[in-house]
């Protein structure tokens, strides 16, 4: 009892998350809904349900957690997270097209870049040196084609809406 107090104090003082946000305290995921002296209340997602679907299910946390469990939250001061999709194609697909695809469409959406990602099956003792091989190789075969850019983490800013002054 005087831990989840002591962690309810820590919480009302140091605001780690908020009604609002959306946590993560180990296997509990979801939106929190109440944050009282004892425990927290959680709108719960994922468990059961796939992707970030509610569960139907209210979770309450007792706060003596924060003392020694980690908080992820995924809406605190940064609201972006990064996601993924992968397409499984066959081999005798045209995956240049269906890459033509994905980028048409994603250029549509948002206009930072593409994470692309290749999968593979390598021996654990080896993958080190696989994995260096195919960057090589890749980053070489990349080199060689001028419409291919290979994408930074810094932020590019790409536009600004129109600008209206009192001169006209």
């Amino acid at each position: 009892m005087l831990k989840n107090i002591a962690g309810g104090i820590i919480i009302i003082l140091t605001a780690p998350f908020k009604a609002g946000d959306r946590i993560q305290v180990e296997n509990d995921t979801g939106d929190v809904l109440d944050i009282r002296l004892f425990y927290s209340t959680l709108m719960e997602i994922r468990e059961w349900v796939d992707g970030d679907q509610y569960s139907g299910r209210i979770v309450q946390i007792p706060n003596g957690f924060i003392l020694n469990k980690p908080v992820k939250n995924y809406t605190k001061d940064f609201s972006f997270i990064w996601d993924e999709i992968h397409f499984m194609l066959t081999y005798d697909s045209d995956w240049k097209k269906a890459k033509e695809i994905v980028l048409r469409i994603t250029h549509e959406i948002t206009d930072n870049w593409i994470d692309m990602r290749l999968r593979y099956v390598v021996d654990p003792r080896k993958r080190r040196l696989v994995r260096h091989l195919l960057n090589e190789k890749i980053l070489e075969a990349f080199d060689q084609e001028k419409d291919i850019k290979i994408a930074s983490v810094t932020l590019e800013i790409v536009g600004f809406p129109p600008i209206k002054t009192d001169k006209g």
